[in-house]
């Protein structure tokens, strides 16, 4: 998992390179994330989750996603 410092503006995970904006589900919930580009879905990974302003690690392998 590629970690990244700690965020709190859409701007700044942009500039950190996260720039693919997905809506991911997983049993009830849906985020509102900013992802890598290249990520794989098959791994964990870190996010910018837009709604709460947040870093984020998510385990892929548990959601759905889809681009926005």
């Amino acid at each position: 998992m590629t970690t990244t410092e700690r965020m709190t503006t859409e701007s700044q995970a942009r500039e950190a390179g996260l720039t693919r904006e997905v809506t991911a589900s997983s049993w009830s919930q849906d985020l509102n994330l900013l992802i890598a580009p290249d990520t794989d879905f098959d791994t964990e990974f870190a996010a910018f989750d837009l709604d709460a302003r947040e870093t984020v690690s998510v385990k892929g392998w548990l959601g759905v996603f889809e681009d926005v």
